[in-house]
């Protein structure tokens, strides 16, 4: 009976990967639409070039996480994308944003972008930029915004190293939101 236990683990596998539910990806050949529905789209132009959010990753397995903090009203947002439809090029953007409030435009506390493949070169703003919440809905989980920033080249500290710059623009993101107290 023991050889037979090793024979099924194949075709245990490939049911679980013939299951999964969530497997589509997002098309990383046009920036998405402006929705309100949680349907977990993001995309923005860094430098003119096009990202695109819902890509995992060895170091980023859930491609989208917005979550919100109702004890300090912060929203955190980590996403990790493509740049031209190049997986070469993945990246993290990260925003983080307190004392939200709907139908407002607010600056950017926080704003970082980096290569996912080397960590490099690594962009941080603070206190710059500008994003603006279109939806915040904490019951039904969503949040949906547009943004835009430019960012500098900095260390892991987040201290500026160089006059390198990033300019991010026509922003938008429509997220599932979890909600912490």
């Amino acid at each position: 009976m023991k050889p037979y236990r090793w024979k099924i683990f194949p075709y245990l596998f490939a049911l679980i990967l013939s299951s999964c539910t969530s497997c589509d990806e997002p098309d990383s050949t046009v920036l998405p639409a402006e929705t309100q529905s949680g349907k977990n789209t993001f995309g923005c132009y860094v430098n003119n070039d096009l990202f695109v959010g819902g890509f995992a990753n060895l170091m980023a397995p859930n491609p989208f996480n917005a979550t919100y903090s109702k004890k300090y009203n912060g929203l955190g947002i980590m996403v990790s994308g493509v740049v031209n439809n190049n997986f070469k090029t993945s990246r993290n953007i990260f925003l983080e944003v307190f004392s939200i409030k709907a139908d407002t435009t607010m600056k950017i506390d926080t704003a970082f972008c980096y290569n996912i493949n080397d960590f490099y070169p690594y962009y941080v703003t603070r206190k710059t930029g500008e994003i603006y919440i279109t939806k915040l809905d904490t019951i039904n989980k969503i949040v949906s915004g547009r943004f835009r920033f430019t960012a500098k080249s900095a260390d892991w500290y987040r201290n500026a190293v160089d006059n390198d710059s990033i300019v991010v623009t026509n922003g938008r993101f429509d997220l599932k939101l979890t909600i912490n107290n």
